[in-house]
């Protein structure tokens, strides 16, 4: 505390509630309130979570070598970067499909699809997402974590988020169904009810309104009566093909 050379309420407030690993100088002024502070003791913990192996110690002098004005939360994403992550465990992997469980996964997954997945890193380490690579074609399967170890489907993407193949989009659809993973209403139970709600102008944006996902009906309807029935029902009106 000598070596700070004015200390203010803040201050001590940070010195009270940082961890004893980062009470110095260095880190004491980035800090001017607890709300600051217990953000940073909680990405503490999430790179506990995820890099268990890395100590404070290596934590404290990687701060350490940070410029004074250098962003933490780029600083953590750094960390987070070197994670195994301990999510979606109920989802296990088989010849079909594998669970992207480490920041390594997902990298090489973005090499191999052109697209952005190592930005989505930190939403993974966080619990909140989780990607699957679907292996007959193509396809990254994004989720979405839910309560109660729940999931949800949220997009299907081909290389560079192209289109995915229609068979293969009912293939997943079938396998998701059968892991436990949920299904958005629209495209589950009351998909019989999106037509009405596109006279409604009623829109469901989702990544997984593709050809082959939505629910088919389960009764087909009678075939509607031809146009001599039709007329017939209309009081006689007879169709202009009909006319001499």
């Amino acid at each position: 505390m000598q070596q700070l050379d004015k200390i203010d309420l803040s201050t001590l407030s940070a010195l009270r509630w940082l961890h004893p690993s980062f009470v110095h100088t260095d880190f004491v002024r980035r800090f001017r309130s607890v709300e600051k502070v217990e953000q940073f003791n909680a990405a503490i913990e999430l790179i506990h979570e995820v890099a268990p192996h890395v100590t404070d110690e290596e934590l404290a002098e990687s701060i350490k070598a940070l410029g004074p004005s250098s962003d933490l939360g780029s600083w953590v994403k750094r960390w987070l970067a070197k994670g195994v992550f301990p999510v979606a465990q109920e989802i296990a992997d088989d010849a079909e499909w594998t669970g992207l469980r480490s920041a390594e996964a997902m990298h090489d997954a973005a090499v191999r699809f052109s697209n952005c997945l190592r930005t989505k890193v930190p939403l993974v380490a966080l619990g909140r997402s989780f990607y699957l690579e679907y292996r007959p074609a193509p396809v990254v399967i994004e989720l979405a974590g839910l309560s109660q170890g729940k999931w949800l489907a949220e997009g299907l993407y081909g290389p560079k988020n192209g289109p995915v193949d229609p068979d293969a989009v009912r293939a997943i659809r079938q396998k998701l169904e059968q892991a436990g993973i949920l299904i958005p209403a629209h495209l589950g139970v009351a998909s019989r009810f999106n037509k009405a709600a596109k006279l409604m102008h009623i829109s469901s944006f989702s990544s997984l309104n593709v050809e082959g996902f939505e629910m088919e009906p389960d009764d087909v309807l009678d075939a509607p009566p031809d146009i001599l029935e039709l007329a017939e029902l209309l009081g006689g009106i007879e169709p202009l093909s009909a006319l001499p």
